[in-house]
């Protein structure tokens, strides 16, 4: 059984229909990245996943169990880690507060782990989140989703407006979450951070999934980011170091 699965699920907001059937699978310890412009329903997805918005159509399952009702904190006790596009930090907690506040005896993942995928943090403890930089803020992040022990984690946009130095971090980080057994869905604009960490890509347009590729598929068929993207990440996906290993490994 797959660790989240959607089927012909529609959802809205402020009224408007956002999602007009999306049937989406993750299967348990994979690492999928999802791809879309802007408006194409990315963020709505995760929404529906993590309860934040309630299908108003079809079937919704998250880890065996029937979604997660509509309450987010039904998600997070099934198993879901959530790191928004807007991070979700507590600005007016310490650094070392918000990778503790979400912990749970036995987790596999204590804060000196936590700290082991981002060194940079080690210092910061007692520094309030809020006066953190946008990378640091984005580890923070990270780690308070896995305070909570996980099996499945979303990220929206993890690396969007990020150094290129922090989007390696963030990567290498990610990399090291998934081979623990954690399965990923990550939303991304660009191969620099879901070409390293990913195994299937999919593509969004107007609220379904488009295509759903795995690596091969995805080097040989370039033009997808074309058709599924803006015209400026469309180019730098194409030319990206990540895509281009992919395509020497696929051609290989």
């Amino acid at each position: 059984m797959p660790v989240i699965s959607l089927e012909a699920v529609r959802a809205a907001r402020g009224g408007v229909e956002i999602l007009r059937g999306v049937d989406l699978r993750v299967e348990d310890g994979e690492a999928v990245a999802l791809f879309g412009r802007n408006g194409m329903g990315k963020t709505t997805t995760l929404d529906c996943i993590a309860g934040v918005i309630r299908p108003s159509a079809g079937r919704m399952t998250l880890l065996g169990g029937t979604g997660a009702r509509g309450k987010p904190h039904h998600a997070v006790r099934a198993g879901l880690g959530y790191v928004p596009e807007n991070r979700g930090i507590f600005s007016r907690l310490t650094v070392g507060e918000n990778l503790t506040v979400s912990h749970r005896p036995g987790t596999a993942w204590p804060l000196p782990r936590i700290l082991s995928l981002f060194p940079a943090l080690h210092g910061l403890l007692d520094e309030r989140a809020g006066h953190l930089s946008g990378g640091q803020q984005q580890m923070v992040a990270i780690g308070r989703a896995l305070s909570g022990n996980p099996r499945v984690l979303l990220l929206d946009e993890p690396t969007a407006g990020l150094a290129p130095l922090i989007v390696d971090t963030i990567a290498a980080a990610l990399t090291e979450i998934a081979a623990t057994g954690v399965a990923l869905l990550v939303v991304e604009q660009t191969m620099a951070l879901a070409g390293r960490v990913a195994s299937r890509f999919l593509f969004m347009e107007n609220g379904r999934i488009a295509a759903d590729v795995g690596g091969a598929a995805l080097a040989a068929d370039p033009g997808l980011f074309v058709r599924y993207l803006s015209v400026g990440h469309a180019m730098e996906a194409v030319t990206s170091p990540e895509h281009r290993a992919m395509s020497a490994t696929s051609s290989g």
